[in-house]
């Protein structure tokens, strides 16, 4: 369901979709709406694989994100949350996972349950700190955080995929990889 851009898109239509639609509904593109909150319905939207609320006025992703098992692509860039909700964890079939220009300053600990997650985007965000935890992400390919703080990355070489390309940098800036990864990556060590 593609509602991209449509101004007349009002928080109160978005409830009666999640109720009418759940069953049926994969993809939802909610992109340049009015849109200033997801409701608690979204749960409903078992089969939901996608979910696009880019350029939105939403300021915080419900709870009940957790609930949409179903989940490969997630992308609130542009909006103004300001958080991910712990429940993210529950997401094990998110791949992607995009939060560019957003006010999030923060990833919580749980993007390490993320087993499936290949994409993750936090470019020109206000994160200055990775969790440790993204160490666990043994699929991540690709990292993005370009114009951020993070000028070090927290995991150890044995646990870096061999295809992983980390996009960083904003001025002449460098990125710190840890102890050990330069010699891995020097070496070809997997």
């Amino acid at each position: 369901l593609d509602l991209e851009d449509n101004k007349d898109i009002q928080d109160s239509h978005l409830q009666g979709i999640c109720e009418q639609l759940s069953l049926r509904v994969r993809y939802l593109g909610l992109k340049g709406t009015r849109i200033r909150k997801l409701p608690q319905e979204m749960r409903k939207l078992k089969h939901l694989e996608i979910l696009y609320v880019g350029s939105t006025r939403i300021s915080e992703l419900p709870q009940e994100i957790g609930e949409l098992k179903h989940l490969r692509i997630l992308d609130v860039r542009n909006t103004d949350i300001t958080e991910l909700p712990l429940q993210i964890r529950e997401l094990q079939h998110l791949h992607t996972l995009d939060v560019r220009n957003t006010p999030i300053s923060e990833l919580p600990p749980q993007v390490g349950k993320l087993q499936n997650l290949k994409i993750m985007c936090v470019r020109s965000t206000g994160v200055r700190e990775l969790p440790k935890e993204i160490g666990e992400l043994n699929h991540l390919q690709i990292l993005d955080v370009r114009n951020t703080r993070v000028r070090e990355l927290p995991w150890q070489a044995g646990q870096i995929s061999q295809s992983l390309r980390v996009l960083a940098g904003d001025s002449g800036d460098g990125v710190r990889l840890p102890e050990g990864v330069c010699e891995a990556l020097i070496n070809g060590i997997p």
